[in-house]
C-alpha cells in the first residue's frame, strides 16, 4: 500500500524535476493498477492538471500503432517497460510531436 505522504512526495519530486506545464498537456496510463508505477502515472499527472488517456492494450506491442496513437493524442510523456520502449524508438516521430519524456520501469 502507498500512503498519502508517499504519493505527495512522489508527485512533488516529479513536478520539481520535470516541471510539467500545469494543466496543459496529455499523458497516458499503461501500468496495471497492481503495479506501483500506476501511482506515478495517475497521481502525478492528475495533480499536475494533465489529461490522462488510457492506452489501448492491443496497441502496446505494435510500435507503429503505438507511435501513431501517441501522435494523435498529443501525448507528452509515457511510462513503458524497456522492451516496448526499445520497439517504440525504432519508429520515426515528427519534429513537432509533443512527446518529451519517457519513463522506464517494470517488467513485461
Amino acid at each position: 500500500m502507498v500512503n498519502h505522504r508517499g504519493v505527495i512526495n512522489l508527485v512533488n519530486h516529479f513536478q520539481q524535476t520535470f516541471k510539467p506545464p500545469i494543466g496543459n498537456y496529455n499523458t497516458c496510463q499503461n501500468a496495471r493498477l497492481s503495479f506501483d508505477a500506476s501511482t506515478l502515472e495517475i497521481w502525478y499527472n492528475l495533480l499536475s492538471g494533465a489529461k490522462i488517456y488510457f492506452t489501448p492494450e492491443n496497441i502496446l506491442l505494435q510500435p507503429n500503432k503505438l507511435r501513431d496513437w501517441i501522435i494523435e493524442k498529443e501525448i507528452r510523456e509515457i511510462l513503458l517497460v524497456t522492451p516496448i520502449a526499445e520497439m517504440l524508438f525504432e519508429q520515426k516521430f515528427p519534429a513537432d510531436c509533443p512527446f518529451k519524456y519517457l519513463y522506464l520501469g517494470g517488467i513485461l
